[in-house]
């Protein structure tokens, strides 16, 4: 679906946009959050179940309901890269990103020549050429597609100087339970030395003019909206 990515506009203009990480497949789910007015759906094919063609149905009910449709992908591996941003992706978030060549390397896999070395070929995110010609779809596509690096280890933090020197990133996002474990307090997202790192990546993200990933993407787990709304009807409903 060739449409603008109303995400990265919206970010890159500084207004927030709301959306939701899905752990699992389920089409209905992207389709009932697109009609309540959630601006964006995160795929993630890192933790998640998810094969190419799943996730190309969680795309395809994105695009139904006016959602942009985002993938946590699993590794930064061209060809993995590729099969997601091919079935209709309109950005990537990279886990793990720990040093200046790995973001240089993301940014290769997403971007057509001359920002990259993305293949080329016929897929469902050109339309499979039937509304713009492929010359055409590769300026539309360098210019619409997203890139977050997640930045979840101690080695990130320490190399981040380098990172955020690499160009056409658009936001950084963290991952505190992973780097609790990396800190040595696994499972410990919110200790305070936890916090404190990532505050201290932030100011230093937003010192260099780029975006933080969390202070512009709010975003809400879909199994922990489920599990709480859940436990709150049970408790209404038994009267506890």
């Amino acid at each position: 679906m060739i449409r603008t990515n109303k995400v990265k506009a919206s970010i890159h203009a500084g207004q927030k946009v709301y959306g939701f990480l899905l752990p699992f497949p389920c089409a209905s789910i992207v389709e009932i959050m697109g009609h309540l007015g959630f601006d964006f759906v995160m795929v993630d094919a890192e933790h998640g179940p998810f094969t190419t063609e799943s996730a190309e149905e969680m795309f395809r009910a994105a695009d139904a309901v006016g959602l942009t449709p985002l993938v946590r992908v699993p590794d930064h591996e061209f060809s993995t890269i590729l099969r997601f941003l091919d079935r209709g992706a309109m950005g990537i978030q990279a886990p793990h990103t720990n040093t200046r060549a790995e973001a240089e390397q993301v940014v290769q896999a997403v971007k057509y020549f001359p920002l990259g070395k993305r293949g080329l070929g016929s897929n469902r995110a050109c339309t499979f050429g039937a509304a713009m010609s492929r010359s055409e779809y590769v300026q539309y596509a360098n210019r619409e597609t997203m890139i977050m690096v997640q930045l979840e280890d101690v080695e990130a933090l320490r190399n981040l100087d380098d990172i955020l020197k690499v160009e056409y990133i658009d936001a950084f996002a963290f991952g505190a339970n992973d780097l609790s474990q990396s800190m040595g307090l696994p499972g410990q997202a919110n200790h305070p030395k936890v916090v404190e790192a990532i505050k201290q990546a932030s100011a230093k993200i937003t010192a260099a003019g780029k975006i933080v990933a969390p202070e512009m993407l709010v975003s809400v787990m879909i199994d922990s909206l489920l599990v709480g709304a859940a436990r709150e009807f049970l408790a209404q409903a038994r009267g506890r």
